[in-house]
């Protein structure tokens, strides 16, 4: 791998670190209010989803890493994306029939870090937008 690439992918891989750990400040932020407003079933079951959740995309943007950067052939790729959702589905699923009272924390959990995320992938437009950039009309 060249030398340009090898910085390209190690900056990605910041990047999505980065990305994790605000995902993870605001999967805290959640269990913060969990513990001040909600039963315990409701905090346990915001602390599970949001670790399954960043695991997932821990796991995903290493993949997606690998498959930019040519490490693995997109058939390997997408045989672990669907392995990761399969695990995903797994692990969601022993929960809710193993402890059905967790499933609104647990539902609660799991969508944090993938709301933070979408904020995040939306930060570039809406930095232009408050800074008054103009988008390149071609």
């Amino acid at each position: 791998m060249s030398e340009a690439r090898l910085r390209t992918s190690q900056a990605t891989l910041d990047q999505a670190r980065r990305d994790l750990m605000i995902a993870a400040a605001v999967a805290a932020a959640a269990m913060v209010g969990a513990a001040l407003f909600a039963p315990r079933d409701v905090l346990f079951g915001v602390a599970l989803g949001a670790l399954v959740a960043l695991a997932n995309l821990s796991v995903l943007a290493r993949i997606g890493v690998q498959l930019l950067d040519g490490d693995s052939p997109k058939p390997i790729a997408a045989l672990k994306a669907a392995v990761k959702m399969l695990a995903l589905m797994g692990v969601v699923i022993v929960v809710l029939l193993t402890r059905p009272n967790l499933a609104l924390g647990l539902c609660l959990g799991l969508a944090l870090p993938a709301a933070a995320g979408l904020v995040l992938a939306l930060r570039g437009p809406w930095l232009a937008l408050l800074r008054g950039v103009q988008p390149r009309s071609e």
